[in-house]
């Protein structure tokens, strides 16, 4: 049962090493939800901004206007790429971080096998153990009543 107590301790060190990497997955999933939340607001803006540009070209709308909306328009696609950049980053750093959860989860599972496999293991032996013992308790009481 000596073994049993080593692999429940690696069982203990590996699920804190789970924890530990469920966090960090944790943190990178919300690190890429702002990421893309910020993209979207950038999209909708820059659809608002477009959409208000095509409305000024339909009416009469003076230059200077169309030129600010256009230069608005610059800017908001600069900040599109950036943000696309980061999103990309995020969700690079989330997907590492997922792999090392799912390699984490693997390895707590295989401890767990291991040490279902290692109390099996004990209970066979103590069943025989017990079973040899019924045993010799069976032959030494048919001998005794044997002997009489």
């Amino acid at each position: 049962m000596a073994e049993a107590k080593v692999f429940e301790k690696i069982l203990r060190m590996k699920e804190r090493e789970r924890k530990t990497a469920q966090q960090a997955f944790a943190e990178k999933q919300q690190q890429f939800e702002a990421a893309a939340t910020t993209l979207y607001e950038l999209l909708k803006k820059k659809e608002d901004a477009e959409a208000q540009l095509s409305n000024g070209l339909a009416a009469s709308v003076p230059i200077q206007r169309l030129s600010e909306h256009h230069e608005f328009l610059e800017t908001i696609n600069r900040r599109i790429d950036r943000a696309q950049i980061a999103v990309q980053f995020a969700r690079n750093a989330m997907l590492e971080k997922q792999e090392l959860l799912s390699e984490a989860y693997i390895e707590v599972k295989k401890i767990e096998k291991l040490l279902e496999k290692k109390r099996q293991e004990a209970w066979r032996k103590l069943q025989e153990e017990e079973n040899k013992q019924m045993d010799d308790i069976s032959i030494r009481q048919f001998l005794a009543n044997g002997a009489r």
